[in-house]
């Protein structure tokens, strides 16, 4: 295995740190592809493809764990690479570009979650309703045929 390190000698053994293998500086590399392709996605569909074919199954894990519903993971998925073309102000300084879209994906679930609860409250409310005007009708109709 071709590493890095940095011994470090202290107590009865050496302490290795700082281990770079092979894998972790492609994903180094990674991370600056990843970058790069987030600040073109706005003019390029080709980057956004890209990213699209790298992180639909990640975003979509981020959304199911949060949303527990598929079809709403589906829209997360969508939606979070609708806002990543809208993204006007990227710092590739500031972290790497997968965490980047996974925010991005946390965000826009818990967005949906929160809108999807809302409606479900208001169909159970006006459902409610509903029931209540159909026993009321039930109970005028009934009471006519009973005189019968």
């Amino acid at each position: 295995m071709n590493a890095e390190t940095k011994i470090l000698s202290g107590g009865d053994g050496a302490i290795f740190t700082n281990v770079l293998t092979k894998e972790q500086s492609f994903s180094n590399e990674e991370d600056n592809t990843v970058n790069r392709l987030i600040i073109s996605c706005r003019e390029s569909k080709e980057s956004l493809n890209t990213l699209y074919t790298m992180f639909k199954d990640s975003v979509f894990a981020v959304a199911f764990g949060i949303t527990s519903d598929y079809h709403l993971a589906e829209d997360c998925v969508i939606e979070t690479f609708v806002r990543l073309t809208q993204v006007k102000k990227f710092s590739p300084q500031k972290g790497d570009g997968k965490g980047f879209i996974l925010t991005i994906a946390r965000n826009v679930a818990l967005e949906l979650r929160r809108r999807h609860k809302r409606e479900v409250a208001n169909f159970i409310i006006q459902s409610y309703g509903e029931a209540e005007k159909t026993v009321e009708d039930s109970i005028y109709i009934r009471a006519p045929l009973k005189t019968t």
